[in-house]
């Protein structure tokens, strides 16, 4: 069994946690994190986030931050530390998963389907590159959506899978393609997920929702905001049969990672 904490070869995942009246709700990026992030008033009336974004990491020294031997570090912080500690009415990392929380707030974590999530992720890094240097003959830079129609929905996954020989020096880096496995599929959310509820035995007080579970996601949000979609561009490249070899290709390589995150998957939504 694949062992999280024990992997030195994967960067652990964005743990996004947002306030939302009496309920924790506990996402990542490319698992709805947006749907959830929200103005909050504090007690001085001031309008802040509330949602605040950890860096988990293995601990190495024990402080408020570290719980369990995890370390919840720094990740360009929506909420403020010390303000999410002012909310919750807590002084640690350790005081968020005692008692006195758990009966006040209810914690929901967000799932959703892994080839969802890989597919969002590949084409919304990767063509956050490609829109930045593709231009035409006139040297004129593309709008997003010529983008889209053109790299994005038919060269893509072979540029960043070495499938051809005419490609800038850039995407032939093993590390280029390394860091966007990292951080949008092999960064395994539903993997470290079942690690952590197993590692903090949270598994009887918490409800685990699917994201595309609508009517459970309405009830504990009143709610959600419109976010942009590239599910049209996804579909049509995907939907393409000249592409069918590289998307092949693509998932062979990446066949262990993705059929661990689904059996992982599969496993939290039995735990509902």
């Amino acid at each position: 069994m694949f062992n999280f904490k024990e992997n030195q070869s994967f960067r652990f995942p964005i743990l996004c946690i947002s306030i939302y009246n009496d309920t924790l709700i506990f996402s990542t990026k490319k698992i709805g994190s947006r749907f959830f992030e929200r103005d909050y008033i504090n007690k001085s009336g001031q309008t802040i986030e509330n949602t605040i974004n950890f860096q988990m990491e293995n601990s190495i020294v024990d402080s408020e931050f570290t719980y369990n031997n995890y370390e919840f570090g720094e990740f360009k912080h929506k909420l403020e530390v010390n303000e999410f500690f002012k909310i919750l009415n807590i002084s640690s990392i350790s005081e968020l998963f005692s008692e006195k929380i758990y009966q006040k707030y209810k914690f929901v974590f967000i799932v959703r389907n892994p080839m969802d999530r890989f597919h969002t992720g590949l084409f919304e890094k990767i063509d956050s590159v490609f829109s930045e240097i593709i231009t035409d003959d006139n040297n004129y830079t593309k709008t997003i959506d010529e983008t889209y129609y053109t790299s994005f929905t038919q060269n893509v996954v072979k540029k960043y899978f070495n499938i051809e020989d005419d490609i800038p020096l850039k995407f032939r880096q093993q590390s280029t393609i390394d860091s966007i496995l990292n951080e949008f599929s092999v960064s395994m959310w539903h993997t470290f997920l079942l690690d952590f509820i197993n590692n903090m035995g949270m598994t009887s007080k918490i409800d685990i929702i699917d994201l595309n579970d609508f009517e459970k996601i309405s009830s504990i949000i009143s709610e959600t905001h419109q976010q942009p979609s590239n599910k049209e561009w996804i579909t049509n490249w995907l939907e393409n049969s000249n592409n069918k070899p590289y998307i092949d290709t693509m998932y062979e390589n990446l066949k262990y990672y993705l059929d661990l995150e689904n059996e992982s998957y599969q496993k939290l939504l039995n735990k509902k």
